[in-house]
């Protein structure tokens, strides 16, 4: 048992030492400049060294690499637990693009060396982190591509200025090193892209739920707004074997927003649409705001469960809804017949509603016969 845990301490002891060097961030750029800055800083201090060793320089010049990798150390740490990103980015390309390419372009062989290589990493880098620094972003990345062809010219106008290799071997050793490095830059350069891209279709995918979403609700009471109601209600009328439309109507909602005012009266909405909405779920029946103080619940229930969940809401209402005086809903409840369309349905629930607003409110009506056969003939030309 204790070998098997070995593997999982690794990971936890990589994964700590990982956050700590790229720091818990969502922004995936900004983790990898810390692994890119701290990695850099590495290559530039053991190929200052390796340069000495191989005698490809002096010791000067390898002891001036070491020094600026730990420059690049600094310029991490700055960005890394000081919150500086933005300006040692900013540094650290420049100090990359003037500094260090061209020192190891002229103490690595030059265009015989594996410089230009680096420039293609700094430009992959720089396209990336200084994404949000317009002014510099374009010439920095255009220098980095450029920066190639600069550099050669400078060797053939002035050859003196580039150390050259001392044998075959220490050019073949410092180019596969070089590979080495470079090809562990770019793979981070391009798991940053990767995991951004995937972030921001995650992004995309989440806001478009919430713009669907908000779309889908009224403002006030965060009820389903009154078209997506009426497409659930349609929804549920095709693919249900029986559906019921219970209307409901704040009883003299008019008055209580004139004596109290409209605060007052958005209070009692929400709370009755909280109510609502609760009543409904217990129930598995849909709720949103027909409209001003009308409410519609949506369920796949036959008249007389409906008729219940009516009065449930109704009673839950009268007496849960805090106000200076009571607050009570009249309700009217229809179920869908095969003859009639949901406007058809509705019209019926609407006129046991007018009833119960007739009878005194606060009451639950279920729609008549008469209320479908008035609908019938209404709808002939």
């Amino acid at each position: 048992m204790a070998y098997r845990s070995i593997p999982i301490r690794l990971r936890l002891l990589s994964r700590k030492i990982l956050r700590l060097i790229t720091g818990r961030s969502d922004d995936i750029f900004m983790q990898v400049h810390h692994g890119f800055c701290l990695l850099t800083a590495l290559f530039v201090t053991s190929a200052g060294l390796f340069n000495v060793l191989l005698d490809i320089t002096s010791l000067l010049a390898g002891v001036a690499m070491a020094s600026f990798g730990c420059g690049l150390v600094a310029i991490w740490y700055f960005s890394r637990f000081r919150g500086h990103y933005r300006e040692m980015a900013t540094l650290f390309s420049l100090t990359l693009l003037f500094v260090v390419i061209p020192m190891n372009w002229f103490s690595n062989a030059g265009s015989l060396g594996p410089t230009a290589l680096y420039c293609l990493t700094a430009a992959l880098y720089t396209l990336s982190v200084l994404r949000e620094v317009a002014m510099l972003r374009k010439p920095v990345v255009f220098l980095a591509f450029a920066e190639p062809l600069i550099l050669y010219l400078l060797e053939q106008r002035f050859p003196h200025w580039v150390s050259g290799y001392t044998s075959p071997e220490v050019r073949f050793w410092d180019m596969q090193f070089s590979y080495i490095a470079a090809m562990v830059i770019l793979f981070i350069t391009a798991w940053g892209h990767l995991h951004r891209y995937k972030a921001e279709a995650e992004r995309s995918r989440q806001y478009a739920q919430y713009l669907k979403h908000m779309a889908d609700r009224d403002g006030l009471t965060s009820l389903y707004n009154h078209r997506a109601i009426l497409e659930r209600a349609g929804r549920i009328r095709k693919e249900k074997p029986v559906c019921s439309l219970i209307l409901c109507d704040v009883d003299f909602f008019k008055r209580l927003n004139d004596t109290y005012g409209h605060l007052i009266g958005d209070t009692v909405l929400i709370e009755v649409a909280t109510h609502l909405q609760n009543t409904a779920f217990e129930a598995g029946a849909l709720a949103g705001r027909y409209g001003g103080e009308e409410f519609l619940l949506v369920c796949s229930a036959p008249h007389e469960t409906a008729m219940t969940l009516a009065e449930q809401a109704r009673s839950n209402i009268a007496t849960r809804v805090t106000c200076p005086e009571q607050v009570t809903i009249s309700i009217g409840v229809a179920q869908c017949q095969d003859n009639e369309s949901l406007a058809d349905t509705l019209h019926r629930a609407d006129q046991a509603l007018y009833r119960a607003k007739e009878q005194g409110r606060n009451r639950v009506e279920p729609a008549s016969a008469t209320d479908a056969a008035s609908n019938l003939v209404s709808s002939v030309p």
